[in-house]
Formats: structure tokens, C-alpha cells, sequence
């Protein structure tokens, strides 16, 4: 309970500050800006390190949470990408430092699912357009693989859709038609 007797009244200057530790809280130059803030608002020691504790807290615990949504995110790209994952990581990687040629700061930008994803199509369309240089080992996702199996099933004139197995189209056309059926069931 607070009394009289123990009140304190705000330092004199911002730097008298000191506030507690917060596990996983790194601190930043906000920390200055918190402490000039809490001399204008005349705040005690107290109720300065009381705020910086919360919002300490809370930008842990935020992060965490963003973390843990990343990783999530990262491993369902994983299993819609399937075998695809590695290769696909690899032109991602390929397409930022291609990019940050022209804006530096982009290798360094957190490797979200949604950024990850826009690399992959940005990679993908400079990669058509040969301003970087794609792998010619183009690995396919499930979902690749299933579009690619449709195309050919509609495709009346596929030579894997010859009635005659004895035709030499066929017999070429079978092994990696297959093989699509094997990629498109990954995961």
C-alpha cells in the first residue's frame, strides 16, 4: 500500500531511469525515448519501470507469438511444396540476393510465409523473363504435379493417353506420366 512516507517523486533527468530486466527483451533506443517520455510526465521509478516491465512483456510475448505463427506457416509450406521444398528455398534465395542488388535492406527481411511465397512467384516470373538464372532441375509440388496430370488427361492427343499400349509414345510417355502421380501424392 502506498503511503505518504514512501512516495517518490520523479528524478531530475531521463538517464536516472533504471529499469529491471525482462527475459527475452533485448532492449532497443526506445528505451531512451521511454525514459524521456516518463520525465515528462513526471513519473516516479516506479511507475516508470512498471510500464517498461509491461511493455517489455508484451513485445516478447508478440514475438513469440509471431515466431510460432512463422513456423507453422513454414511447415505447411513444406507440405504443399513436398519434394519441391528445398529447391524452391534455394531459387527463393537466389531471387533475394538477385533483388537485393537493388534494395540492400531485402536480405535481410524476416522470412515470413507470405514473404517466402512472393519470392517464389517474383523468382518465378524473373526467371521467365532471364533476368536470373533458374535451375534447369525444376523440382514440382503436389500441386504442380496435379495440374501437369490434368493438362495431359485433357489432352486427347498425349501420347499417355494412346489407347494402343504397344505405341512407342506410350511406352515414353508412361515412365514420367507416372512419375507426376508419384509427386502429386507426396506430402
Amino acid at each position: 500500500m502506498r503511503t505518504p512516507e514512501n512516495y517518490t517523486i520523479a528524478p531530475e533527468n531521463a538517464e536516472a531511469y533504471q529499469f529491471d530486466t525482462v527475459e527475452g527483451f533485448t532492449g532497443d533506443e526506445s528505451i531512451g525515448e521511454l525514459k524521456v517520455e516518463a520525465l515528462r510526465l513526471g513519473m516516479t521509478q516506479d511507475q516508470a519501470n512498471g510500464m517498461h516491465k509491461w511493455l517489455a512483456e508484451n513485445i516478447v510475448a508478440n514475438s513469440v507469438a509471431t515466431e510460432s505463427q512463422n513456423e507453422m506457416g513454414m511447415a505447411e509450406l513444406k507440405g504443399i511444396w513436398g519434394q519441391a521444398f528445398p529447391h524452391k528455398m534455394q531459387g527463393i534465395e537466389n531471387t533475394i540476393h538477385t533483388l537485393s542488388q537493388k534494395i540492400p535492406s531485402l536480405k535481410d527481411a524476416s522470412r515470413t510465409p507470405e514473404f517466402v511465397q512472393l519470392m517464389d512467384l517474383v523468382g518465378g516470373m524473373l526467371g521467365e523473363a532471364g533476368v536470373i538464372k533458374q535451375d534447369p532441375r525444376q523440382a514440382m509440388t503436389p500441386a504442380e504435379a496435379r495440374q501437369r496430370i490434368d493438362e495431359i488427361r485433357s489432352n486427347p492427343d498425349h501420347p499417355a493417353n494412346s489407347a494402343n499400349s504397344n505405341d512407342m509414345g506410350y511406352e515414353k510417355a508412361r515412365g514420367p506420366f507416372l512419375e507426376l502421380y508419384k509427386i502429386a501424392n507426396m506430402h
